[in-house]
């Protein structure tokens, strides 16, 4: 599950673009380790982690294990070619994966 989560539209691949939001597991905590990915005609992933403070989830949720939920990098997406791709979360618990589509499309031109 995220929010606000990576930016949507058409992403210039060598300016740095900031992706941010919160990301819970299937057990509803906060994710930890996952990897963005983003899928078109070929799938590439950056992996990423929780521990961003979100006291807003927290709130929302009422939980305080919460607030650690958030996430924020910055990356160019230069190694991506050019194209269309859906925004993925992909979560690996060893002999488990799980994925969780953010809603988000964008165009890496």
């Amino acid at each position: 599950m995220i929010d606000n989560g990576p930016p949507e539209g058409s992403l210039d691949k060598g300016m740095p673009h900031l992706f941010q939001g919160f990301v819970l597991d299937q057990n509803g905590t906060a994710a930890g380790d996952f990897t963005v990915v983003f899928k078109g005609e070929k799938s590439f992933g950056i992996p990423v982690s929780t521990g961003k403070n979100r006291q807003d989830v927290a709130d929302f949720f009422k939980n305080p294990s919460l607030a650690s939920a958030g996430f924020e990098f910055t990356s160019t997406l230069s190694p991506i070619p050019s194209g269309d791709y859906k925004v993925l979360f992909l979560i690996d618990r060893g002999a488990e994966l799980f994925f969780c589509e953010a809603g988000k499309q964008i165009s890496v031109k």
